[in-house]
């Protein structure tokens, strides 16, 4: 895994734990909030 997808995984999981928001996990990834739900869909689905 690259850094940028362990970061990723790293804050879907806070997502997930409810850590954050939707805004604050897109920011954080530099994502739209859009492509950030997509995302965490896919990794819930894992």
């Amino acid at each position: 895994m690259t850094h940028n997808e362990l970061n990723i995984n790293t804050v879907m999981y806070k997502l997930t734990k409810k850590e954050l928001t939707i805004k604050e996990a897109s920011k954080l990834i530099n994502k739209s909030e859009r492509h950030t739900k997509r995302i965490k869909k896919k990794y819930v689905m894992e």
